[in-house]
């Protein structure tokens, strides 16, 4: 269990050609504190802020993520949950430090390139990693990795006594860093954005993009422990003057909602940090921001708050500093999150593995002790093979090193494991059934279009997840089912299933 205070940084924003045009500046970085300046003797002309880190207007993203982030990423991997979010004024820097550009990377691909690195190192256990991401405009929750017709749905967030959950919630199993931030770009094309004076591509809404990571000791058997973290990297939206703005009316209602939100979220930093006992209310209800950082201020969480200031500004960048000194004092209770029940969709994977293989093996036995006509056996392969093709979806969609150590004498364990999970001893190489000549005379009726009929001679169903698998490689794979209507495998699945890519269940979003 980890009892710390939140940290937090301030991130200098670059001058911009106005701002140096105009020659006035009004703070002071030295060493680990910002110091207000009189503007003309250049001397201390105020209130001192002390903070864990200061980084200039020439520090980059990386500096950022390497002394404040990194260390929360570390320790999400190893079931704890964290939370990173940026805060300041419109037009300081926030979206650029959280995703960054082509050259800079932002906080959200560092921490998702590095997680990914630190799964693959792991030698001793496997994960199943899924990704959310939302915005809150004019207080509604949306995600934006939906369909548009379903974006309005509305949206409930409930703190349980195993931690958040917001449903419905669209979580999309992702086997690599890349498929991570495609998601990300998806997201951001969908977000809300608008023009204001102060900014030609302002914010008009908070975002959220949640990491749910699972993990499992690969030597444990199914009934094992199974750690669960969630790690919240948040981009708010900018505190920002109408009067500076000069916005139009639907801009001026949209301020008006983000002020509100994060005027909220100042309440709630402040009661927390004359309060640190929890012995009065907090306003969490205020506002759908601080429903959801519930957890992540006072909680059960390692928390960030990157503040990103320009030292142009005077009263601003006062207000933003203020907020930061008072967060700093809120102290966060984090603790491994452990999970030994059937909730977890990476336990659901390893036991429907388990049955796959179990069903794999009879059939095997069955090739062998039932010597009938080839069209049986021609059947039974044909079997054979789909419940391989299922076995290999799941375990391609759990992340295990590459170091970890395989018997040398199974030709099965041979191929490059990178993404794959662990297999069981009954399916390796050495039980592959005996190649079988088909009859091309005979006359057997075609592979049905509908999958769904197929589940019927399955002795272990499809499971709704591996639907879900199955519908993603067709929409990944939808201009080359275009080409190829007619191909023969080309299945849909059965209509009674409802339609939601790898939804995550009710108690897997936990914080």
């Amino acid at each position: 269990m980890d009892s710390c205070n939140i940290k937090v940084a301030i991130k200098v924003r670059p001058l911009n050609y106005k701002e140096q045009l105009d020659d006035r500046v009004y703070w002071k970085i030295e060493s680990d504190s910002v110091i207000h300046i009189d503007q003309i003797t250049k001397k201390k002309n105020g209130e001192q802020f002390f903070f864990d880190r200061v980084f200039c207007d020439k520090s980059t993203n990386y500096d950022v993520f390497d002394e404040i982030v990194r260390p929360i990423i570390d320790r999400g991997v190893q079931g704890f949950n964290g939370t990173v979010f940026a805060y300041g004024q419109t037009g300081s820097g926030k979206t650029f430090t959280m995703s960054g550009d082509q050259s800079n990377p932002g906080i959200i691909p560092l921490a998702i390139n590095y997680m990914f690195n630190a799964m693959n190192n792991s030698t001793s256990r496997e994960y199943l990693l899924r990704a959310c991401y939302l915005e809150i405009y004019n207080e509604k929750v949306i995600d934006l990795l939906e369909k548009k017709s379903n974006k309005s749905q509305t949206k409930k967030i409930e703190i349980q006594k195993d931690g958040l959950h917001i449903t419905p919630l669209k979580a999309v199993v992702c086997q690599n860093s890349q498929m991570v931030i495609d998601l990300m770009r998806i997201g951001e094309k969908n977000r809300s954005i608008g023009e204001t004076d102060m900014n030609e591509r302002s914010s008009r809404s908070h975002t959220i993009f949640r990491i749910i990571l699972e993990s499992r000791n690969i030597d444990d058997d199914c009934d094992g422990a199974y750690q669960q973290s969630v790690i919240n990297l948040v981009d708010l939206a900018g505190s920002e003057r109408s009067s500076q703005t000069q916005s139009s009316m639907e801009r001026f209602k949209e301020g008006c909602k983000i002020n509100s939100s994060l005027t909220t979220l100042g309440l709630v930093i402040q009661q927390l940090s004359e309060c640190p006992d929890s012995s009065q209310h907090v306003n969490f209800r205020d506002s759908k921001l601080t429903r959801i950082l519930q957890t992540s201020l006072g909680g059960n969480s390692l928390t960030a708050i990157i503040c990103t200031v320009t030292l142009a500004v005077e009263d601003q960048t006062s207000n933003t500093l203020s907020f930061a000194s008072r967060a700093k004092k809120i102290k966060n209770t984090a603790k491994v999150n452990e999970n030994v029940t059937d909730e977890t969709l990476l336990k659901r994977y390893r036991v429907q593995l388990y049955k796959l293989n179990k069903e794999l093996e009879g059939i095997k036995q069955n090739q062998f002790e039932n010597n009938e006509i080839k069209y049986k056996y021609q059947e039974e392969k044909r079997t054979n093979e789909e419940l391989k093709e299922r076995i290999m979806r799941l375990q391609n969609n759990m992340i295990t090193s590459v170091h970890v150590d395989q018997p040398s004498n199974k030709k099965g364990y041979q191929r490059r494991r990178t993404w794959g999970g662990k297999l069981d001893n009954t399916f390796s190489s050495n039980s592959i059934l005996e190649t079988i000549e088909e009859d091309v005379n005979m006359h057997r009726p075609s592979v049905p279009s509908n999958f769904g009929n197929l589940n019927k001679e399955f002795k272990t169903p499809l499971e709704s997840f591996e639907w879900d698998l199955i519908r993603e490689e067709n929409h990944s794979d939808v201009t080359e089912s275009i080409n190829n209507e007619n191909t023969e495998h080309n299945f849909s699945p059965p209509s009674d299933i409802p339609f939601s890519v790898c939804e995550t269940p009710k108690k897997v979003l936990r914080e």
